[in-house]
């Protein structure tokens, strides 16, 4: 399994209106 040479994170927030995606990508190179 090679390493990525960046990071997906999915963050998922619950708010009054509803659900919120928040989608962060760090490179590392």
């Amino acid at each position: 399994m090679r390493k990525l040479p960046f990071s997906i994170t999915l963050v998922v927030k619950r708010t009054r209106t509803g659900w919120q995606l928040m989608i962060r990508i760090q490179f590392s190179n």
